[in-house]
């Protein structure tokens, strides 16, 4: 007798314990997707705290330095809602692997330009992409795991905001102390 799973025809519905099962490493992808919202709300926050540097850096005032939060925010915002549904239609694995090259990229370019209207737009893109990452972790972590974990999956995704939002001091001060505005 085998202690295998009986076979899934294609008509039966799939429930949480038969995506966990077939999903062969649930937990490096949940701790993929739970570091990408992490990094979301963690860049926040170093913008918000580093704003000042930035903008004596970038010769701005206190008008066009406030920008450079508010569009990352607003994008974020606005990619929210679409977010879970756009996993679930093109998939998860393949929307989260898209919205990271976006956001690597762009994250990339933003300390090599000088230019404020590029800056602005490169906040844009960085706020779309990775404002995807909060609702789609959620819902990637709940299709992910079996139901016997999904308390700590949710733990680990309220943990990740808290540490993010802490943290997020000490390592501007350390950015601002070894380095360079940028």
């Amino acid at each position: 007798m085998s202690a295998a799973a009986p076979p899934i025809s294609s008509a039966t519905v799939l429930s949480p314990a038969h995506l966990a099962a077939r999903c062969h490493r649930p937990l490096i992808g949940v701790a993929a997707v739970l570091l990408g919202a992490f990094l979301s709300s963690l860049n926040t926050r170093l913008t918000t705290f580093g704003l000042a540097d930035i903008r004596g850096g970038m010769g701005l005032g206190f008008d066009e330095g406030s920008w450079l939060t508010t569009v990352f925010g607003a994008a974020q915002m606005v990619v929210a809602p679409s977010a879970a549904w756009l996993s679930t239609a093109v998939g998860t694995r393949r929307f989260m692997l898209w919205t990271s090259v976006i956001f690597a990229v762009t994250s990339l370019l933003v300390p090599f330009t000088r230019d404020f209207g590029t800056i602005i737009v490169l906040q844009l893109l960085r706020g779309l992409a990775v404002g995807a990452f909060i609702p789609a972790s959620l819902g990637f972590i709940l299709r992910s795991l079996t139901p016997r974990w999904w308390i700590w999956g949710l733990a680990a995704y309220a943990f990740r905001f808290v540490f993010s939002q802490n943290i997020a001091g000490s390592l501007d001060a350390f950015y601002t102390e070894q380095g360079a505005w940028q």
